[in-house]
């Protein structure tokens, strides 16, 4: 019978003094659905949080849109983060090769991309990959 109650009394540190079953299997099957419920509650509000979210990618060249500017679809929250990346450069062997890719003017309905050279560079296309997040 000591048994009984030393198992209870360790229960009652374990789970919170007065929020236990007598049977231990009981209390720690509800103090697993009690965790198992919080989990849960925790990933629908953060799955929640997920919906907003906005994950976009493209590719653009010198050769189809030679204004630099390719405007997106208009997207709701907040502005845009947008990575660049110089995908393809095609330019003259005989001189050195310098080119920046980078956006500008980015807002919630688009933003501008950038393949610019200087110096002695001869550019022919190029071609600059983009990733967009936003909410």
């Amino acid at each position: 019978m000591a048994n009984v109650a030393h198992n209870q009394i360790s229960h009652a540190v374990k789970y919170g003094a007065g929020h236990f079953h007598p049977d231990p299997a009981v209390a720690d099957l509800e103090h697993q659905m009690a965790a198992l419920t919080q989990r849960i509650e925790l990933q629908e509000k953060q799955a929640a949080n997920l919906q907003h979210f906005v994950i976009d990618e493209g590719i653009w060249h010198t050769n189809d849109v030679r204004s630099w500017q390719q405007p997106q679809e208009m997207t709701s929250g907040r502005a845009l983060k947008v990575s660049v990346s110089l995908r393809s450069v095609d330019a003259n062997k005989d001189y050195n090769i310098r080119v920046k890719v980078y956006t500008s003017r980015i807002d919630k309905t688009g933003f501008t991309v950038h393949a610019d050279s200087w110096s002695n560079t001869q550019l022919y296309p190029a071609g600059v990959s983009w990733v967009v997040i936003g909410q």
